[in-house]
Formats: C-alpha cells, sequence, structure tokens
C-alpha cells in the first residue's frame, strides 16, 4: 500500500471511530473537560489514539 493511501484510510479509519466513540462520550467528555485542564485532556487523548491505533 502507498503512504498516501495508507494515510487517507488512517484517516477515514480516526473519523468514523471519532464519530462514534464522540456520539457516546460526548456528554461525559462535556462534563469532564471543564474539571480537566485543557493541555493534559489532549496528552491523554492522543495517548489513547496512538496505544489504540498501533
Amino acid at each position: 500500500m502507498k503512504q498516501k493511501t495508507l494515510v487517507h484510510s488512517l484517516q477515514a479509519a480516526l473519523v468514523i471511530f471519532a464519530s462514534t466513540i464522540g456520539t457516546v462520550y460526548f456528554p461525559l467528555a462535556a462534563v469532564l473537560i471543564p474539571f480537566v485542564s485543557t493541555a493534559s485532556w489532549y496528552v491523554v487523548l492522543i495517548a489513547f489514539l496512538l496505544t489504540t491505533l498501533w
């Protein structure tokens, strides 16, 4: 598979994954985000995505 194709399929998978997870967890995240600083929230999110995808 070419690099570009791989990137596109990863992006597509990420979008589908994010929308599925987002639908379930968005209300929860909306409640949690004010209690967690934005920076650490992104670190947790990125770490979660990396461990899920790799």
